[in-house]
């Protein structure tokens, strides 16, 4: 017969799979309808989605610069 912290153990493992397909799954969905593409061009100051003005790139190289 199998011990609680066994029996929780498999629980946690389960619940580990289980997030991992759903991690894998929304990252999927974001490639297929191009919200993966969107999101790291913003993220790169690129794109119609991010409105910079000139203050917000000179903050962004000061930061690089920084790093």
């Amino acid at each position: 017969m199998s011990t609680a912290a066994e029996s929780l153990k498999r629980l946690q493992t389960r619940q580990a799979e289980r997030q991992a397909r759903l991690d894998a799954a929304a990252q999927l969905e974001k490639v297929a309808d191009g919200r993966d593409l969107d999101e790291k061009l913003a993220q790169a100051g690129i794109g119609a989605t991010n409105k910079s003005c000139a203050q917000d790139v000179l903050a962004r190289l000061q930061r690089q610069q920084g790093e």
